[in-house]
């Protein structure tokens, strides 16, 4: 199907504006940077297919983004860690040049990264909505198709879960004791 070329250069925008918080939230989700990837490509396509069609585009690239989560995670025993898992030490230890936005904020943050794949589904979903790619919480109900007051109950216990797994996991050794989700 090809654009017209008012929807290309629309869709150019969107996909520009979109596409790294696309990527972030996709990527705190799973632990596989290469999955991620394949992911977001997979629902930017599927967007570019429907594009015109929906009035909020970046509503559907986010259910579409946990409906390809959930289909790949259905594939994938749960004993499974991708070698992203493995080298994620290794990595954080080691000083690349060139690497792009999401992996300089995995090695500051990548504690917190791990913390958020503890939660439940739910609750990560929500955080990673709204702590990571920056959706409002009206945005968040709407795509998760629960109250806005649902989105602040998981966001508020998705939080306060957190900041216990960091409690309890670093007994505040990882520097600061007051824990947050804040600049993903």
């Amino acid at each position: 199907m090809e654009l017209r070329e008012g929807d290309a250069e629309s869709f150019e925008a969107f996909y520009k504006a979109e596409c790294a918080k696309l990527r972030r939230f996709v990527r705190a989700l799973t632990r596989d940077s290469d999955l991620a990837e394949d992911i977001v490509q997979e629902v930017m396509i599927t967007i570019r297919h429907y594009w015109g069609r929906y009035e909020k585009p970046a509503h559907l690239m986010y259910q579409v983004a946990r409906q390809e989560l959930s289909r790949h995670t259905r594939r994938v025993p749960a004993q499974w860690l991708p070698l992203d898992h493995h080298l994620s030490q290794a990595e954080q230890a080691m000083s690349a040049t060139g690497v792009d936005q999401f992996q300089l904020i995995e090695e500051r943050d990548g504690t917190a990264l791990s913390l958020l794949r503890r939660l439940p589904d739910r609750q990560r979903e929500v955080v990673a909505m709204i702590d990571i790619a920056g959706l409002s919480v009206k945005t968040v109900s709407e795509i998760l198709g629960i109250s806005p007051s649902a989105v602040k109950t998981h966001h508020s216990r998705g939080q306060e879960r957190l900041r216990e797994l960091y409690t309890k996991e670093y007994n505040g050794t990882q520097g600061n004791a007051a824990f947050t989700t804040e600049g993903f």
